[in-house]
């Protein structure tokens, strides 16, 4: 985690007793923070259409807008070994959003934990983010490196429904009382 900034060495000549000053070195650590956040992508275009906020939260429920996501399983992965797994905040100033922080110098990819339903959107393939964090001296430390790291989810809906026999062929399923056209199984549908 440490590097020298120049000088790497320096020559010094000692006679007797003499003090020398002025031989440094400087050292410095990178440190750097990976961040993004997930969302439902619920048109499936990959992009990240906003919610409207009100007072800076973000207001769930309007139907023209995707919200970012709480509760999913983010990880960081070096050389094929997972290093660090994270779940998105339930905080409502950080909804959705994950940190992966102190990483040193190195290529890193960010993934998400797919769960059954759901299909990734964005990034469209590869399905992780690669992340290239270089030797240069940060701005700060722990600096964040844009962009963020997103991921797009889009919920497969569902279809169901059940077959009946149409006794009078009207193409209705006719119930009289509390008695219906009977349900037929073993077809496939």
């Amino acid at each position: 985690g440490w590097f020298t900034q120049n000088p790497l060495c320096q020559s010094i000549e000692v006679d007797g007793q003499q003090n020398v000053t002025g031989v440094d070195f400087f050292n410095y650590r990178n440190v750097y923070s990976a961040h993004g956040f997930k969302w439902h992508d619920r048109n499936g275009n990959g992009q990240y259409d906003a919610c409207p906020t009100l007072s800076g939260e973000q207001t769930l429920g309007v139907i023209d807008c995707e919200e970012q996501l709480p509760g999913w399983t983010i990880q960081l992965w070096q050389n094929n070994q997972l290093l660090h797994t994270m779940v998105t905040s339930n905080d409502p100033n950080h909804w959705g959003w994950y940190w992966f922080e102190s990483l040193e110098p190195g290529e890193y990819q960010v993934c998400e934990v797919l769960p059954g339903g759901w299909a990734q959107t964005y990034p469209a393939s590869p399905s992780c983010h690669t992340i290239q964090l270089p030797n240069a001296l940060p701005l700060t430390e722990n600096a964040v490196v844009a962009p963020e790291y997103n991921f797009g989810n889009i919920h497969f809906g569902s279809v169901n429904g059940f077959k009946w026999e149409d006794l009078n062929g009207n193409g209705e399923r006719d119930c009289q009382e509390d008695v219906c056209e009977p349900r037929l199984n073993g077809w496939t549908i």
